[in-house]
C-alpha cells in the first residue's frame, strides 16, 4: 500500500509557540502577521528541510501569503521557496538541514479570515525534502478566531434625550424610545438588522428606521415575536453611517432593560453568529407618579 499524505508514524511533537496567537481577527479581513516560535526536536535527514503549514476552518492562505524567517539564536534559516499548495496548505523549503534544538521564528502574512464568525487552527509539519511523511508535528496548536465588529449604540427617550436620572423611562406603560447604531463597517444589502430586548415588548406598526448617508425607502419590518424586530431591504450603507430606529414599546416593572443589536445575513443571525453585534442598557423609573413628584413634590 502507498503512503498517506502527512501520515505521522512517530511520536515526535514539535515544540512550537505562537508569539501572537491570532484571536480577535475581524471577519473578511487579512491577518498581516502570524508569528510562530519553532524549536526543532527531530533532525532532518536531507540537505533541505521542509515545513508544511495547514489551516483549518474557513481560513485561507492567499497568493500573497509570504513566509519570512527571523533569528532567535544564531542566524535565521534561509528560505529557498514558498509555495501556496492550496488555500489551506502552504509549503516552505529551507536551504538548511535542520538539527535538533535549532531555534528560530517564522511569520506568515496575508491569511484571509472568513466573512463570518468562525474558529480554526494552524498545524505545522516538519518533513524531509521530497517526502510526505512528517518527522514531527505541531498539530492544531495555534488557534484562529474571528470576532464580531462592535457598533456604538445609544438609547434616547421620546424627546431625544439620553435617559439619565431623573429623566428616566416610566414603568408599566407604553412609550417611544430611539436607538442609534453607528456602523463600524459596511452594511451589505444581504444583511438584516435585528433588535431584541430582554423585557420590552415592541409594538407593531410603530417602528421606523433611517440612515444618515443613504435613502432606504423599501424597508421591510418583521416581528418574529414581541421582543424582536427584524428590518431588511437596506441598500449598501457605508461604514461610519448612523442608523436611527424609533419604536414604541411596553415597559414592564423591570428597573433595567437591555437591547441587543445584530447585523448580518439571516442565516448567521439565526445561528447566533452575527459579524456586527453589541448590547446597550437603560434604566426605568419606579412609576410615573414618582417622576412627577420629583419636580412638584406631589403625585398626580
Amino acid at each position: 500500500m502507498g503512503q498517506v499524505f502527512l501520515e505521522f508514524k512517530n511520536n515526535n511533537l514539535m515544540n512550537s509557540v505562537s508569539i501572537n496567537t491570532q484571536i480577535g481577527n475581524l471577519p473578511g479581513s487579512t491577518v498581516s502577521t502570524f508569528l510562530i516560535d519553532v524549536t526543532i526536536g527531530a533532525a532532518c535527514p536531507t540537505p533541505l528541510s521542509v515545513f508544511l503549514f495547514t489551516i483549518s476552518g474557513n481560513y485561507q492562505f492567499t497568493v500573497s501569503s509570504l513566509v519570512t524567517s527571523m533569528a532567535v539564536s544564531g542566524s535565521p534559516p534561509q528560505i529557498l521557496s514558498t509555495t501556496v499548495v492550496s488555500p489551506n496548505i502552504i509549503r516552505v523549503t529551507f536551504n538548511e538541514q535542520f538539527t535538533v534544538s535549532r531555534h528560530f521564528r517564522l511569520t506568515i502574512s496575508n491569511i484571509f479570515n472568513p466573512q463570518e464568525i468562525s474558529q480554526g487552527a494552524v498545524s505545522l509539519y516538519s518533513l524531509p525534502y521530497n517526502s510526505i511523511s512528517p518527522l514531527e508535528v505541531s498539530e492544531l496548536s495555534v488557534p484562529f478566531q474571528t470576532v464580531y465588529y462592535t457598533p456604538t449604540l445609544n438609547i434616547y427617550n421620546a424627546e431625544g434625550n439620553t435617559p439619565i436620572s431623573p429623566m428616566l423611562f416610566y414603568m408599566s406603560t407604553n412609550q417611544y424610545l430611539t436607538l442609534t447604531i453607528l456602523l463600524p463597517r459596511l452594511f451589505d444589502p444581504s444583511f438584516i438588522l435585528q433588535i431584541k430586548s430582554d423585557v420590552l415588548a415592541f409594538q407593531k406598526g410603530t417602528v421606523y428606521a433611517r440612515t444618515s448617508t443613504v435613502n432606504n425607502n423599501n424597508l421591510i419590518y418583521k416581528h418574529p415575536n414581541s421582543q424582536t424586530i427584524q428590518i431588511s431591504g437596506f441598500s449598501t450603507i457605508p461604514s461610519g453611517s448612523l442608523i436611527t430606529v424609533t419604536m414604541r414599546a411596553w415597559f414592564g416593572t423591570s428597573p433595567i432593560f437591555n437591547m441587543y443589536v445584530s447585523i448580518d445575513t439571516p442565516t448567521h443571525i439565526a445561528s447566533n453568529a452575527p459579524i456586527i453585534y453589541n448590547t446597550v442598557s437603560a434604566t426605568v423609573s419606579a412609576i410615573a407618579n414618582n417622576y412627577i413628584s420629583a419636580f412638584t413634590g406631589t403625585g398626580g
